[in-house]
């Protein structure tokens, strides 16, 4: 998958902007980013793979140059790094949302329908207690903490895609829209969305922080990924800290590792080979 996230305040500038290649299958994942797509310059990798996390970053120099640096932990969750990798997108975007709304299906209600950019829904509504916002609604402010409703607007002919959700204060403001659009059938019954965005909404309307992401690509959608989308090719100057335990602080350059690790980090670092890009060289490893 391919993407870019955006983020920020509409009302203020710059805002940041990143571009993305992302890939993940079963517990494996990688993301990849730089400042442009087309070419897309690697300025940082994150991969975990084979029960490893490795976090790579070039650093610019004031001569133009880069700095190389690189860490080892323990495997980690795609979402428990930001931004986080739009895998929810056209879906329900936080895990305690979901699991809210599992726990506590009975209390749907159906209260109408709604075309949502061209698109009908069926509207699903929960009024949450405040005893449930820190689950239902992930985060929260003091001005929806003693409750609200979660709504769900559902497009069935669509796989059941979630063109927008709301969480709306007791007064009756949304505090938060998520949005998704521009559909598309990557497999049969398969609809990811073009663009999802999250918008904060103030109290008197205005609107507050925003994170918007344009998915531009998806390959690979139910099929193997190559075991090369999840190797990290950096040059062999890169300073490499393994913060695993035992040693907890073990140093080493990429092209120099320790004997006794070298082989265990195999399937998931890789030297840069002189003059090729690491899209170059992860190609031609295929």
């Amino acid at each position: 998958m391919k993407y870019s996230v955006e983020s920020g305040f509409r009302n203020r500038r710059p805002h940041s902007v990143i571009h993305v290649h992302f890939s993940f299958e079963a517990d494996s994942w990688a993301r990849r980013q730089g400042k442009s797509t087309r070419p897309m310059p690697l300025r940082s990798a994150r991969v975990s793979h084979q029960g490893k996390y490795v976090e790579y970053v070039q650093h610019p120099q004031p001569d133009g140059t880069y700095h190389h640096t690189a860490h080892i932990y323990h495997s980690r969750k795609m979402a428990e790094t930001l931004p986080y990798p739009p895998y929810f997108a056209g879906s329900v975007w936080f895990r305690s949302t979901l699991e809210y709304i599992r726990d506590n299906a009975d209390s749907a209600a159906l209260i109408g329908e709604e075309v949502i950019d061209g698109i009908p829904t069926r509207v699903l509504e929960w009024k949450v207690s405040q005893e449930d916002v820190y689950g239902a609604f992930f985060a929260i402010d003091n001005t929806w903490a003693n409750g609200g409703s979660l709504r769900l607007y559902v497009a069935p002919q669509l796989g059941f895609v979630l063109p927008r959700i709301e969480q709306i204060r007791k007064a009756g403001q949304v505090a938060c829209r998520y949005t998704a659009g521009d559909f598309k059938e990557h497999a049969p019954g398969i609809f990811i969305p073009g663009r999802a965005d999250r918008q904060w909404i103030r109290p008197d309307g205005t609107q507050g922080h925003f994170i918007s992401y344009e998915i531009t690509a998806v390959n690979f959608l139910n099929r193997d990924v190559p075991d090369d989308d999840f190797i990290v090719i950096m040059p062999p100057d890169t300073r490499v800290q393994d913060t695993r335990p035992p040693g907890g602080g073990t140093f080493f350059e990429a092209g120099s590792p320790p004997p006794e690790i070298e082989l265990e980090l195999r399937d998931i670092i890789a030297v840069e080979k002189r003059g090729e890009s690491d899209g170059e060289q992860r190609r031609n490893r295929s």
